[in-house]
């Protein structure tokens, strides 16, 4: 099995195998979990809910089309667990240049 990762032995970023569908024969399965460690469940938990990986999705794996209504249950592999993301409410930025001393330069040119 090919290994991609952008940052794949930089940055310290943990090896943590999971299988993806990445949408090539199905957009609609994009991002959900096929297994985490070769393991289609986990067995980690007492209860099977909580070790299933059905309709779970990797962290970056979300839609284009997000409606509101829906739930996202997103695997953490360094939680081992899922959590559910639900819609809570919409938020207004405000225009702020400012930026404190400590973060300035830290901005695209």
């Amino acid at each position: 099995m090919a290994k991609f990762g952008l940052y794949m032995g930089r940055n310290l970023t943990k090896l943590d195998p999971r299988t993806v569908y990445t949408g090539h024969t199905d957009l609609e399965q994009k991002g959900f979990m096929v297994a985490w460690h070769d393991k289609t469940e986990l067995d980690y938990w007492s209860e099977d809910h909580c070790n299933s990986l059905d309709a779970v999705r990797a962290p970056g794996g979300f839609p284009l089309d997000i409606d509101k209504s829906d739930v996202y249950r997103v695997f953490l592999g360094q939680l081992c667990r899922t959590i559910n993301f639900k819609y809570k409410k919409e938020v207004a930025h405000s225009s702020s240049t400012h930026v404190e001393d400590e973060h300035k330069g830290f901005f695209h040119r």
